[in-house]
């Protein structure tokens, strides 16, 4: 077994465990994108991740939206949609849809990421690379990725690493943007080092042992938390 495919089949198993658990939790939720919104919002409220001037608007729209109080919230959205922070919340309610107060469209969200692109708001970058990335258009994903890649977006280097491995297999650029997002600090990255440094390190046999007894400890200990592209974006 190589290294690549001996972390592929634990990474496969991983993501089916979580899809597993997130179907469970919409079901129990009903709240679909109540929840993807909510998390949009925590990393706003929680990560700051990005420093940007607000209003008084803003924050109260931020807070009906929250509060699902989407008609209100969305009126005022529109109306300050010059304000930095706005614009990056109304991309995102583009990119997933209101159902019934604002439809879902791909083509709005991408516009006004690239606006805020050329307003020098390096985060949409990023943001934009893992839109296109969900619509599996891999060539743009790339070209946006690598350019959050460059300006120090860990997140962006440990998709990059995932593209190469599992879209454009590319052993190069896949070992090249393992150890950029893990020295530019991201935990998984980190973590996906740590396992290809010790299934290199043992004989066929053990290799084989080793990664059975990783998948075995990493299905016992999963976290029972969300987490997918949408989750590690910078908003």
């Amino acid at each position: 077994m190589n290294v690549r495919n001996g972390v592929k089949i634990q990474r496969r198993m991983e993501d089916q465990l979580f899809f597993v658990y997130c179907v469970m939790h919409l079901i129990k939720s009903h709240l679909h994108q109540g929840y993807l919104l909510q998390l949009f919002l925590n990393q706003v409220n929680q990560r700051n991740e990005i420093i940007m001037e607000t209003d008084d608007l803003y924050l109260k729209c931020h807070n009906l939206i929250e509060d699902r109080e989407y008609e209100e919230g969305l009126s005022i959205l529109f109306e300050i949609k010059n304000n930095i922070n706005a614009k990056f919340l109304l991309a995102y309610l583009y990119e997933i849809g209101v159902d019934g107060f604002l439809d879902k469209d791909t083509y709005k969200s991408i516009l006004i990421y690239e606006e805020l692109i050329e307003l020098n708001q390096v985060n949409a970058l990023y943001n934009l690379g893992m839109l296109y990335l969900r619509e599996s258009d891999f060539n743009k994903s790339v070209f946006y990725l690598k350019m959050s890649s460059e300006v120090g977006n860990s997140s962006a280097s440990y998709w990059l690493y995932r593209i190469y491995e599992e879209n454009f297999i590319n052993e190069a650029e896949r070992q090249k943007y393992l150890m950029v997002s893990k020295n530019q600090g991201h935990l998984q990255a980190k973590k996906s080092y740590l396992i290809e440094k010790r299934i290199k390190s043992k004989s066929y046999i053990q290799k084989l042992k080793l990664s059975i007894q990783i998948l075995y400890l990493k299905i016992k200990v999963i976290p029972i938390i969300i987490k997918d592209p949408k989750d590690e974006r910078l908003v």
